[in-house]
């Protein structure tokens, strides 16, 4: 199994307004070599500290993309599970690095962070190789994608989900799901939260924008919209395909089947670390507790999976030396993030600092985690093994439909007399409208429906 550790990239900000001008320490990280290549000036006696890469405030969008998007988008499509999660203090550009201007609240047109990039690009390759599938074997449906999102938020503790159509403020209980591979650690998630299928960069990024503008922010002492949750946009690509050949190149698999294969990638914005004094004019704030409290116990999940994957230079020690407790159920965040974080996944930590000499601390301190975090090893090696699927479920095909209001859908019913019905539904699951009932499945229902 492929070991690596975790990849670090390091965004320096710039100043963004005449006042921070005024206390910037550099006017041009790269004119006064704070930015060495992939390492990083800390402090005048020009000591370093290497990253896998170091974004100065003359730094594009695009480059961030091409540097971290794209090897996860790569990581994605040969089907392992990917994360990255931005960290920093409060007011750093972790947003503005994930969704762009405005926090992801202004028009999904105007986006140009990681998050939009990725969401483009894996559009992209989806039609790319779905049409290289046809052209090289000649027919269709042989190969195929279904991309799903949720998105949801950490607020004082809590989970809610961002793109509930009722808007409605309800906690949501976490579960775990079963693992396939013996000792992974699960995958957790929020039950309940919704699960939206899109087949856009537009309708995805319409998305965002909508959870984006639910996102709790407020106004503090030490940024003009400072998120006051952590948010995590979760992207399941599913991957269908036949095999070529039948049973003889398939090893048993047969021609009434086909092959399925699901990963993951994990877009965590991270609220940022505040100081009470400055942000609250040194008054006890509830969220910002809650805020700092999960980012705490994530340095504690870092710390704990940093010392865990040192090597151990005498293995005559006893077994209990060598065990290093990680407290994934410290808090809600951490819970979310722990298959992400306990190596089985191919993961990315993008850590914002703001060279402002008014709270250098904060910097450092996220730094000082950046280096933890580029020491834990990961093996994502394990992830995602195809599976055989049958092609006999008469409902195999149908897919939720996207207008709510009309809730069009392919239902089957069992009766003794006629045997299996399947009918065209539409309106309130309670007490549906039939409007057509036939007998060939529900593959030519729904999906139909959605394309129109």
């Amino acid at each position: 199994m492929l070991v690596s550790n975790i990849h670090v990239a390091v965004r320096i900000r710039g100043p963004y307004c005449q006042d921070e001008s005024a206390h910037y320490s550099i006017d041009d990280a790269e004119e006064n070599n704070l930015v060495e290549g992939s390492r990083l000036l800390i402090n005048k006696d020009n000591d370093s500290v290497p990253f896998d890469y170091v974004f100065g405030p003359k730094s594009t969008q695009f480059q961030l993309f091409f540097r971290c998007g794209v090897p996860l988008i790569d990581s994605v499509f040969e089907g392992f599970n990917a994360c990255l999660f931005a960290y920093g203090q409060t007011g750093s550009g972790k947003t503005y690095s994930m969704l762009g201007s405005d926090g992801g609240r202004g028009s999904a047109r105007k986006l140009d962070g990681l998050i939009p990039q990725i969401a483009s690009e894996i559009f992209r390759r989806i039609k790319r190789q779905t049409a290289d599938a046809e052209a090289l074997l000649g027919m269709k449906n042989m190969s195929s994608f279904e991309l799903t999102t949720s998105y949801i938020e950490v607020y004082k503790g809590q989970v809610f989900d961002l793109l509930s159509e009722t808007g409605e403020r309800k906690g949501l209980s976490l579960r775990e799901e079963p693992t396939q591979t013996e000792g992974q650690l699960p995958h957790v998630y929020a039950l309940g939260a919704k699960e939206e299928r899109v087949d856009t960069t537009a309708y995805l990024l319409s998305l965002i924008e909508r959870g984006s503008q639910r996102r709790r922010t407020e106004k503090t002492g030490m940024n003009e919209h400072s998120s006051r949750s952590h948010a995590l946009l979760t992207l399941r690509l599913e991957h269908r395909w036949r095999p070529v050949g039948g049973r003889e190149q398939s090893g048993g698999t047969s021609s009434s089947s086909y092959l399925s294969r699901v990963s993951r990638l994990l877009l965590v914005d991270l609220a940022g670390s505040e100081s009470m004094e400055e942000a609250h004019q040194g008054m006890a704030d509830k969220a910002g507790c809650s805020i700092n409290l999960g980012l705490m116990c994530l340095g504690m999940v870092c710390t704990a999976l940093a010392k865990k994957s040192k090597k151990v230079p005498n293995d005559s020690k006893p077994a209990k030396d060598k065990l290093v407790h990680v407290p994934y159920r410290d808090s809600v965040l951490t819970r979310l993030m722990q298959s992400s974080l306990g190596g089985h996944s191919r993961t990315w930590m993008l850590a914002c600092v703001s060279p402002y000499q008014k709270r250098p601390d904060e910097g450092l301190r996220s730094l000082a985690l950046a280096r933890r975090v580029r020491t834990v090893q990961a093996k994502p090696a394990a992830q995602n093994r195809a599976i055989e699927l049958k092609i006999n479920d008469p409902m195999h095909g149908d897919v939720d439909d996207f207008d709510v209001a009309l809730d069009r859908r392919a239902i089957w019913i069992e009766t003794t007399k006629w045997g299996d019905i399947f009918a065209r539904a539409a309106g309130n699951s309670s007490d549906p409208l039939l409007l057509y009932v036939h007998g060939s499945g529900p593959r030519n229902s729904s999906l139909e429906w959605c394309s129109s």
